[in-house]
């Protein structure tokens, strides 16, 4: 089953954002990517402001803290039960993020990440591995959705 239309407009809009941000170097590995200027530490933040900003007109709501967890969604939806959450690192946190969305007893996670240039934590590569092995559990029954943002797809992991 492919994203809903929403879901679609929701995660083109924040790769749409995002992608000028980032360059495809192919190095070490086809597809990886770099910041164009500066890093992580400076453009991460910037990024997500941004992205806010530019998905407010679909209601989001940010931050959402889980049940007085201190952990932090980047976006709820409510209206379809699905959490986001935009990930630019490797990918480690991959892991607190499906625990949000399961906390949230949402109906779904979408991470939008990219191929980050590690030959080892391959950022989407490797998320989408480690998900692909969550999802074949019965850990949860969510539905899981992984985007590379400079190449995306709609659709769900386990289709």
């Amino acid at each position: 089953m492919p994203f809903s239309e929403r879901q679609k407009k929701i995660v083109k809009t924040i790769c749409e954002m995002a992608r000028p941000y980032f360059e495809i170097t192919d190095d070490p590995y086809p597809g990886a990517t770099q910041y164009r200027e500066g890093d992580g530490g400076r453009n991460s933040p910037k990024i997500q402001r941004e992205a806010n900003d530019e998905i407010q007109e679909f209601g989001l709501e940010q931050n959402r803290e889980p049940n007085g967890t201190n952990l932090k969604i980047d976006w709820w939806d409510g209206e379809e039960s699905i959490c986001y959450e935009l990930c630019l690192g490797q990918g480690q946190e991959v892991y607190k993020d499906l625990f949000k969305a399961m906390i949230m007893k949402a109906e779904g996670l979408i991470v939008i990440c990219r191929e980050y240039p590690d030959p080892t934590e391959q950022g989407y590569k490797t998320i989408l591995r480690r998900l692909k092995v969550i999802q074949n559990t019965n850990i949860w029954n969510g539905k899981i959705g992984v985007v590379d943002l400079m190449n995306p797809n709609y659709t769900w992991i386990d289709e």
